[in-house]
C-alpha cells in the first residue's frame, strides 16, 4: 500500500480531478504526469529569484516547448489549465492539513 501523500502519480491524478470535465476529455493522466515532470525539471534550472518573478504563462510556454521535443502536442492554454489545477490541488492540501 502506498502511504505517501504527495507522489508524482498522486499529484497527476489529483490534478486531473481538478480539471473541468471538458478538459478531462482532451488529456490523459500520463500527459498530465509529463507536464508536471517537465515543470519540475524546468523549476530545477531556475534560481530562487527567477522562481519568485516567473508567471504561469511563461512556465506554460517553456513546458509546452519541452513537451514538443517528446512528441506531446498540447496547447499553451491547456498547459496553463493543468498548472492551475495543480495549484488548486496544493491549495486544497493546505486547507486539509
Amino acid at each position: 500500500m502506498n502511504t505517501a501523500i504527495n507522489t508524482q502519480e498522486n499529484t497527476a491524478l489529483n490534478t486531473f480531478r481538478n480539471l473541468s470535465t471538458p478538459l478531462r476529455s482532451l488529456i490523459s493522466i500520463n500527459e498530465i504526469f509529463e507536464v508536471l515532470r517537465e515543470k519540475a525539471n524546468y523549476y530545477n534550472t531556475l534560481t530562487y529569484t527567477q522562481k519568485c518573478i516567473i508567471n504561469t504563462s511563461n512556465i506554460a510556454g517553456t513546458v509546452q516547448r519541452r513537451l514538443r521535443k517528446k512528441n506531446i502536442r498540447l496547447t499553451k492554454n491547456l498547459v496553463k489549465s493543468i498548472l492551475k489545477a495543480e495549484e488548486q490541488y496544493y491549495q486544497n492540501l493546505t486547507t486539509i492539513y
